[in-house]
């Protein structure tokens, strides 16, 4: 009906060049319409194997929508080489084989680490922080633990950047979101998509353990790419089950 309306009013493009990123994420319909009457030539970033739900599209739903030129990247430049590996295990689709990273090796092994409560995931945080500074990211579950754990994490660095978001948030919020300067943001994995940080704390595990489809691997995925150096897989407050942790990476890609 949309495009009906706008074929009926002749919109013509009024865009020279249009940059899509997060592609994966939005319909195909969307880009058969922004094709026609928004853009005269667009440029589309996309990672089908970071979608998170149902509504999204694929490469070769887009190649069939008239994007036939096709630029597959060759190269991981985000994680180390430790960080991509274990991405690798919830890389369900073989398309493409797995990317070196440029970046190369830092040494730091992602790592399984318990946590007790709430309290003691803030104070992790903020020893890392405090330690070796940088960009942390925690990415939690539910939305009422990201509120729950700003304010802990906030009592413990004072004076400094904390901040955190939620889909929940008055319009313009997610602004806060300074993924590379020095501070902590705490967030849910609804709204980790398409954000990096230099330190990763990622509790949301529970949901997509073990996996049962490829929305689960997909996440996980999307997930862990978001660590740039390191990234420690939280197992509580709610600890993780048998089949949970048999879900996840064996030593030496993970260590425990």
């Amino acid at each position: 009906r949309i495009t009906l309306e706008y074929e009926a009013a002749a919109v013509q493009p009024a865009i020279d060049h249009l940059l899509i990123d997060e592609g994966q994420n939005l319909p195909v319909q969307f880009f058969v319409w922004a094709r026609r009457f928004m853009a005269h030539a667009m440029s589309v970033f996309a990672d089908e194997d970071q979608t998170t739900d149902g509504n999204g599209c694929q490469v070769a739903q887009l190649t069939q929508a008239g994007f036939t030129d096709v630029v597959p990247l060759t190269i991981n430049h985000r994680n180390t080489q430790e960080i991509a590996n274990l991405v690798e295990h919830f890389h369900v689709n073989r398309t493409l084989p797995p990317l070196p990273a440029k970046r190369g090796r830092s040494g730091e092994v992602p790592r399984l680490v318990p946590m007790a409560d709430w309290g003691s995931l803030a104070q992790a945080v903020m020893t890392r922080y405090r330690n070796r500074g940088g960009s942390i990211g925690v990415i939690v579950y539910n939305k009422v633990d990201v509120e729950h754990l700003h304010g802990l994490i906030s009592g413990l660095l004072v004076g400094e950047r904390v901040n955190h978001y939620t889909s929940d948030a008055n319009p313009g919020a997610e602004e806060a979101i300074r993924m590379r300067d020095p501070g902590v943001t705490v967030i849910s994995g609804e709204s980790a998509i398409g954000l990096e940080f230099e330190t990763v704390f990622l509790q949301d595990l529970s949901r997509s353990l073990p996996m049962r489809g490829t929305v689960d691997c997909r996440r996980l995925y999307m997930l862990c790419a978001r660590a740039r150096d390191t990234l420690v897989f939280v197992n509580g407050p709610l600890a993780l089950n048998a089949a949970q942790l048999d879900a996840l990476p064996s030593p030496p890609t993970l260590e425990r």
